[in-house]
């Protein structure tokens, strides 16, 4: 595993989303991201992005939508645990919601 951001943000809001481009997975594989609220080590999220044909590419898409949280400031840590080759991850936008 790899923690590609670690407390990217700590930002006021009470929901979160993550999203960013996707490409065929035999030019860029299976990212495979978990995402963690606040260090909560009982509550995750594992994305699984779907397998796009070869040469294939979204521009956007939305990887990780988090649940109600408290109002407050909150981190986000994503981290890449999948290990194939290639393994592209993009993080293109991160939205706080008020």
């Amino acid at each position: 595993m790899q923690t590609i951001l670690h407390h990217l943000k700590r930002a006021a809001g009470t929901q979160v989303a993550v999203g960013g481009p996707l490409g065929g997975a035999d030019a860029y594989g299976l990212p495979w991201t978990l995402y963690k609220i606040d260090d909560d080590k009982d509550d995750s999220t594992l994305y699984r992005p779907p397998i796009l044909a070869p040469g294939s590419w979204l521009a956007t898409f939305t990887s990780f939508l988090s649940s109600q949280l408290s109002p407050g400031k909150h981190t986000l840590v994503i981290t890449n645990v999948n290990g194939t080759s290639p393994n592209t991850f993009v993080l293109d936008w991160i939205a706080y919601f008020p």
